[in-house]
């Protein structure tokens, strides 16, 4: 006889109960373990319990969010739909202490649903009108919190997918390779290239040479790069579709390369291709390309 209980949660799958006599039984419950597996993405720990598995993609941006944006766990988890104990045990392995990371309860906790049905019914209210409604409530805070509050749940308009090219100081760089012909190299002639970075706010540039595209050239160009603008790293880096940055790409789903995921993990930057034949995008750094 097998007794296999299974309780599920909104992301997590906890085994906890499995009981049988035969060595079938037991491969039998092994082979529903690794079916979960396969289909949810999840593995099981030592103490039985499935727990998902979390792309280098999601790490490297929970960790952004968390160093760059400042953003508190429960705010993470919301964003990008996990579980707040995957943010947590994200942040934990690498470096932040538990005591950082417990959750407060906020004064404006009670108002969220407010401010969804709200914005439901008028999406494009101002906050602060929508904070005097939340006054006359009984809300005892002030504007300024309040308006992050409504900005996070405020429905985001489908024409927002474009990238603008006004931007904040220190908010975002364009990257990309630059072809500068041959060059003698001992008796053979050489392709090079060099790694370009450009701020977007100041247009301040950064070049290298190297004598290839190779991946380890590329993060060695940000390296550089970061060092050179003395250490300020941009909140968010723009890039072609070169093999070093997207993996594969299927209209508007990218699966990114590991590297670059785990070298935007540790200096906590967000990647982002720009979409194909979107020269509006990297219109900036073309123009400095060619000077």
């Amino acid at each position: 006889m097998i007794l296999l209980k299974i309780r599920l949660h909104s992301h997590r799958v906890q085994w906890f109960g499995v009981t049988a006599q035969k060595s079938p039984a037991r491969n039998a419950v092994a082979y529903v373990v690794r079916m979960l597996e396969a289909r949810l993405g999840m593995v099981v720990d030592t103490l039985g319990k499935l727990r998902m598995v979390i792309s280098k993609e999601i790490e490297a941006e929970v960790l952004r969010l968390h160093y760059a944006e400042k953003w508190r766990k429960g705010t993470i988890a919301a964003q990008l739909r996990v579980h707040h104990s995957t943010v947590e045990r994200i942040l934990v392995q690498n470096g932040v202490s538990p005591a950082q990371l417990r959750m407060r309860p906020s004064i404006t906790d009670a108002y969220v649903d407010f401010i969804k049905g709200v914005l439901k019914e008028h999406p494009r209210l101002n906050a602060t009108r929508i904070f005097h409604m939340a006054r006359e409530r009984g809300y005892p805070g002030g504007v300024d919190w309040f308006r992050d509050i409504v900005s996070r749940y405020r429905p985001r308009v489908a024409e927002e997918a474009r990238l603008h090219l006004s931007t904040l100081p220190g908010e975002q760089a364009q990257i990309d390779w630059a072809s500068f012909g041959k060059i003698k190299v001992g008796n053979e002639e050489r392709k090079l290239y060099a790694f370009v970075m450009v701020l977007s706010w100041s247009r301040q540039i950064f070049l290298r040479f190297f004598l290839n595209q190779a991946t380890a050239n590329f993060q060695r160009g940000h390296i550089a790069a970061f060092e050179f603008f003395g250490g300020r790293v941009p909140r968010k880096c723009l890039y072609d579709n070169c093999k070093v940055v997207v993996k594969e790409r299927l209209g508007d789903a990218i699966v990114y390369n590991s590297d670059l995921l785990a070298l935007a993990g540790h200096y906590h930057f967000q990647p982002i291709a720009v979409p194909p034949r979107s020269p509006e995008h990297i219109r900036t750094f073309d123009k400095k390309q060619r000077v």
